[in-house]
């Protein structure tokens, strides 16, 4: 996520959690919610989780503001790498006013001007 926040993109993130453990101590210690965030914080971002975006879009909403930001960086990168530019830029557009993600959506413009 650091990486996408500020706009550097996915190429570096893959394979970050390859070797964690199920019953890691960060399972053990980390509630349900939190567990959802994180797996589908771990998706991959080539645009072939369809249906964690999916999942992620029907729970966007309830969960907490923090979390939302980490949702729609996921499922902007997703919408890139698919080729489905307008759903990316919509997720870049709901963090218009966060100025933690100002770096993403000017790398996210960029990058659906430049595959437009």
């Amino acid at each position: 996520l650091a990486s996408i926040v500020a706009g550097k993109g996915t190429e570096e993130t893959q394979g970050l959690l390859v070797g964690l453990e199920d019953n890691s101590i960060d399972r053990a210690l980390s509630d349900v919610e939190t567990e959802r965030v994180v797996n589908w914080c771990a998706v991959p971002l080539d645009g072939s989780a369809q249906r964690a975006i999916a999942e992620i879009e029907d729970a966007i909403a309830a969960v907490d503001p923090l979390d939302q930001l980490k949702l729609h960086l996921i499922a902007g990168e997703h919408y890139l790498a698919a080729g489905h530019v307008h759903a990316a830029l919509r997720h870049a557009d709901e963090l218009r006013h966060t100025a933690a993600a100002s770096s993403w959506q000017s790398s996210v413009r960029q990058r659906a001007n430049r595959d437009a």
